[in-house]
Parts: structure tokens; C-alpha cells; sequence
């Protein structure tokens, strides 16, 4: 209720529960780079996932996010571990990734390493 005030009714989806879209513009090569900076800024034990945004005049706002933890308990639809390595399988990064220097997520283990 917060944030409906502030967004339109178009909607645009840049991640699901357990996918990537990897559409190559600027505003879905960012919202991919943005998971991967929070994977690695939590070290692994956290990403956001289902992401989405509504543009505004000053930009996207992003609204209902969803997360996957390493305890698997955040929320209703946190897959854990599974989530987790889900997304590190089909992360591709992007210029952006490189730019923010992220490192590059192997794409075995239980919980994303990074390389």
C-alpha cells in the first residue's frame, strides 16, 4: 500500500521465482546485475528474485520483491539452497556485472560460490 500510489498499472516482470529473463537492454542487464550484487553482497546467503517495476517519471519503482535464503525462511516463497543455486545456474553475467567488478558465480555447488 505503500508503494501503489506511486507506480502505474504496466507492469514489467524482469525475473521469476525460479527464472531469469535475459533480455539484452539497459533496464533488464541492470535488474539482472542488481540479483547478482545482492548474492554477493550477502555472501551467498541471499538473492532477490521475482522482481519487477512500474515506470514512473523519475524511473522504475520496484515493488514485490521476493528473496531466496540460505535458511529458507524469509517468506512464503523462499526455496533456499535450491533457490539459491537456481539462480546462480542461469545468472549470465552482463557489462554490467564486469563494471561493478562482481565476481564470477561457479555454476556447481549447493550455495553459489563464486570463482
Amino acid at each position: 500500500w505503500l508503494i501503489e500510489p506511486r507506480r502505474t498499472n504496466e507492469v514489467t516482470k524482469y525475473s521469476g521465482t525460479m527464472q531469469q529473463v535475459n533480455k539484452n537492454t539497459l533496464p533488464f542487464l541492470t535488474m539482472n546485475a542488481f540479483a547478482h550484487f545482492i548474492h554477493y553482497w550477502t555472501h551467498g546467503q541471499m538473492v532477490f528474485v521475482d522482481l519487477q517495476g512500474s515506470p514512473t517519471k523519475d524511473g522504475q519503482v520496484l515493488f514485490d520483491p521476493m528473496v531466496h535464503t540460505k535458511n529458507g525462511n524469509s517468506c512464503l516463497g523462499d526455496l533456499g539452497i535450491e533457490g539459491i543455486a537456481q539462480f546462480v545456474q542461469c545468472h549470465q553475467c552482463n557489462h554490467i556485472c564486469q563494471t561493478l567488478q562482481l565476481p564470477v558465480l561457479k555454476k556447481s555447488g549447493p550455495q553459489g560460490e563464486v570463482e
